[in-house]
C-alpha cells in the first residue's frame, strides 16, 4: 500500500500503474514507520491523477490521525490505498481506535458502514460440543477407536475428544489448547446452558432419518469446512449413519469457492455436514450436483413452509442463494475426498438469516413480505433453517439416488434464475445464446441463434460464473 514504492518499485492494481503525479509529500506524509522494520519516507511515492483515473486524498498523517489513504476511481468502481503504521504505545493497538479509523475511511470512500458500537474485547476460538443419542455416540467412538490416540484424532489438524458422559480418571489432566491446528470436542448429552443455539428448537424441527442427527456445535471457530477437511481420518471413520452436521455461531476464516474468503457475520446459519457417497450410485457419478442439492435444500426449507411459498428466494447457478435476481444472501461449497474406505463429501453452507448486513437476510425478506401483503408470517430462527435444510437435503438425495439427474433437475430449475436468459460466449468471438437448463453432467446448456445446442462451463471467473463461458461441446 502507501509507502512501499521504494521497496516494490511501483504499485500496479488492475492494470493501473500509480506514479508520477499528485506528490503526496504535499499533504504531510514525510515520515512514517511500517511493520517488519520497513522505514522510509513518502518522497518516492506519488500517484497518477487524470480524467480517466481521478485520485482523491482521504486521510493524511498528522498529530491525531495516524493513517494515509487515497481513493482512485477506476472503471465503474474504485479502490482505496491505505497505509497503517505500527505505532508504539496504545494509540493504534486499541480495537476501538482501529474500528473508528477504518469506518471513517470506508465512509469517505463512499461505502455504508453499520453503526455498531466498537468493542475492545477480542474474539477467541471456542471448543465444540458433540450431541447425539447414546447409541450414536457409542457408534461414533467405536468407529474412531482405530485412529484415536489418547483421545486425539490426528490429520492435518488435531481433534481432541473428551467424553463428558463418563467420569474421568482421578489422575487425568486435559490439554485445553484451541487454535487453528487444535480443536477440542466435548461429547455430551446436551449443549451447555450457556450455548447460544437453541437445541430444543433444532431437534423439534429435524425430521430427517440420518442427516443432522449428530450435532457438533461451537460458538467461535476458524471454519467449519476447514476443520473437517483437514482431518480426513475423522471424516472417513465416522459411522455411515452418523449424520454429522457441524454448526458455528461465528467463523473467523470462512471459506468460499476457490479458496475465496467467506464473510461470516453474526446472524448467519453457518454449517458443514459429512456425506458418505455410496459406490456405484447415481450420486457417485454426479458429485457436481451436491452443490445444487444443498442450495436448493436451503431455498425449499423456507419456501415449502405453508404461507412462505412466495418468499422470493432463488438459485443462481451454480451454488449461490439469492433474494430476487440481484441480492446474494448465501452460498454453498463442496469438497470431496476418497480413500480405501470410500468417498466422502463435506458440504458447507452459509446463509444470512437474521442480519441486515452486508446485503439483506431471510427475516428482513419475510418482514418486507408481511408489510407488502398484510400477512403475519413468523420470523425463522437459525436452528429452524439448519434443521429444515437437513430435512430437504435428505429428501433430494433420495430423489437423485432413485432417478438420477433427470428426476432431480425439475426441482432445481423451478427456483433458478436463468431459464430463457440471454448471455454471450466469448470463445472464438462473441456469440449470443439462450440458456435452456442443465444437462445430466451438471453443465450449463444453451441454444444458439441457429438452434444448435451448446454445453458450456465457467472459465474460473470467481466473481460472475455466467461470464466468459467456455464451450465444452456442441451438438445440433
Amino acid at each position: 500500500a502507501i509507502g512501499c514504492r521504494s521497496a516494490l518499485g511501483g504499485v500496479t492494481i488492475s492494470g493501473l500503474h500509480c506514479e508520477n503525479s499528485v506528490d503526496l509529500r504535499a499533504i504531510g506524509l514525510s515520515g512514517y514507520t511500517f511493520g517488519s522494520g520497513l522505514e522510509g519516507n513518502l518522497s518516492h511515492f506519488s500517484t497518477t491523477s487524470n480524467e480517466e483515473y481521478p485520485v482523491e486524498v482521504l486521510a493524511t498523517y498528522n498529530a491525531s490521525l495516524f493513517a494515509a489513504a487515497v481513493k482512485v476511481s477506476y472503471g465503474q468502481g474504485s479502490f482505496t490505498l491505505v497505509g497503517f503504521p505500527i505505532l508504539s504505545g496504545d494509540a493504534m493497538n486499541s480495537a476501538v481506535t482501529r474500528v473508528a479509523l477504518g469506518t471513517g475511511l470506508l465512509r469517505r470512500a463512499g461505502l455504508a458502514c453499520v453503526g455498531r458500537q466498537a468493542s475492545s474485547s477480542e474474539v477467541f476460538l471456542k471448543p465444540g460440543f458433540l450431541v447425539s443419542t447414546a447409541p450414536r455416540r457409542h457408534q461414533l467412538l467405536s468407529g474412531l477407536s482405530g485412529v484415536l490416540n489418547d483421545g486425539v484424532c490426528r490429520g492435518e489438524n488435531e481433534l481432541k475428544f473428551i467424553d463428558t458422559t463418563v467420569p474421568p480418571p482421578a489422575d487425568s489432566s486435559v490439554d485445553l489448547q484451541i487454535d487453528e491446528d487444535h480443536f477440542l470436542v466435548f461429547l455430551c448429552d446436551h449443549l451447555p446452558k450457556s450455548a447460544q443455539f437453541k437445541e430444543t428448537i433444532y431437534w423439534t424441527s429435524l425430521t430427517s432419518h440420518v442427516l443432522g442427527r449428530s450435532l457438533l456445535y461451537a460458538e467461535v471457530v476458524t471454519s467449519t469446512q476447514s476443520l473437517l477437511e483437514r482431518n480426513f481420518p475423522f471424516v472417513s471413520r465416522l459411522p455411515l449413519d452418523s449424520g454429522l452436521v457441524f454448526v458455528a455461531k461465528q467463523q473467523l476464516s470462512g471459506k468460499g469457492r476457490r479458496d475465496n474468503k467467506w464473510v461470516s457475520p453474526l446472524g448467519c446459519a453457518l454449517f458443514s455436514f459429512v456425506l458418505p457417497i455410496p459406490a456405484r450410485s447415481h450420486l457417485s457419478q454426479g458429485l457436481t450436483f451436491l452443490q445444487y442439492m444443498c442450495s436448493l435444500a436451503t431455498v425449499t426449507a423456507v419456501r415449502s413452509i405453508p404461507g412462505y411459498q412466495d418468499i422470493d428466494l432463488r438459485l443462481k447457478w451454480p451454488n449461490d442463494i439469492y433474494f430476487g435476481r440481484n441480492t446474494k444472501i448465501g452460498g454453498v461449497i463442496v469438497n470431496c475426498s476418497s480413500s480405501s474406505r470410500g468417498t466422502f463429501a463435506i458440504v458447507g453452507c452459509g446463509v444470512n438469516v437474521d442480519n441486515a448486513q452486508p446485503t439483506t437476510c431471510i427475516n428482513d425478506i419475510i418482514t418486507q413480505y408481511n408489510t407488502e401483503h398484510s400477512t403475519s408470517l413468523p420470523l425463522l430462527s437459525i436452528e429452524q433453517i439448519i434443521a429444515m435444510t437437513m430435512n430437504k437435503m435428505e429428501e433430494l438425495i433420495q430423489i437423485f439416488q432413485e432417478g438420477g439427474p433427470g428426476s432431480f433437475l425439475p426441482h432445481y430449475l423451478k427456483y433458478w434464475l436463468h431459464s430463457g436468459a440471454k448471455l454471450t460466449i466469448s470463445e472464438q468471438g462473441d456469440e449470443q445464446v439462450t440458456i435452456e437448463g442443465l444437462n445430466n453432467d451438471g453443465f450449463l446448456q444453451v441454444r444458439s441463434k441457429t438452434g444448435e445446442t451448446i454445453v458450456v462451463q465457467p472459465d474460473g471467473n470467481s466473481f460472475d460464473m455466467m461470464k466468459n463461458l467456455l464451450i465444452v461441446r456442441r451438438k445440433v
